[in-house]
């Protein structure tokens, strides 16, 4: 079995939360985009546990349990590692009290599309030569499925289309089950 793979779309995922979640607030973060740690509330909705575990099987097998990753610096961003077998694919699903606006005004990210599922506001976005983001906001902040890619384009990676597709593949499967909020 190849664990390559599956290992490196993880840590690249892993390397990109914390670099968001560590990350200064942008230049063009204001009052109403960046709330203090005083004015946010906890977000406790835990991606692991919030979904089905049925709710994998339309994307392709799995044999893997979600693994949560959660952290909190200064947002709290609780992760959780969907991973399938076929496709070879790594997913993190995080909830986090950081918001859409946030990642609008965030010079890291190039936003790729905006739309909406369900009602709710999607931003679609690229964490610039790393990873493509699904992110659906929720009270507090947003559910985020990101998907990393090989900027490099390596033989048998994803690309940047393909970690995107993926990554809209999941949060659109996942829909059905997003919580009202995050709290």
């Amino acid at each position: 079995m190849n664990v390559k793979k599956p290992l490196l779309a993880v840590l690249v995922g892993m390397t990109a939360v914390v670099a968001v979640s560590c990350g200064q607030k942008a230049k063009t973060d204001t009052v109403d985009t960046v709330a203090t740690t005083e004015e946010r509330r906890p977000v406790t909705w835990e991606p692991c546990t919030g979904f089905p575990r049925e709710v994998m099987d339309p994307i392709g097998h799995h044999d893997q349990e979600p693994s949560p990753h959660s952290q909190q610096s200064p947002y709290t961003s609780l992760l959780c590692i969907y991973s399938w077998r076929d496709p070879n694919l790594g997913v993190n699903v995080s909830a986090t009290d950081s918001t859409l606006d946030n990642r609008r005004n965030d010079d890291r990210f190039e936003t790729l599309e905006e739309t909406t599922i369900n009602g709710r506001e999607v931003l679609i976005s690229d964490f610039t030569n790393g990873s493509c983001h699904y992110a659906v906001g929720i009270e507090p902040g947003r559910l985020d499925f990101q998907v990393g890619y090989d900027y490099y384009q390596s033989p048998g990676e994803l690309t940047r289309d393909e970690a995107c597709k993926y990554a809209r593949l999941v949060g659109e499967t996942f829909a059905p089950y997003f919580p009202d909020t995050l709290y």
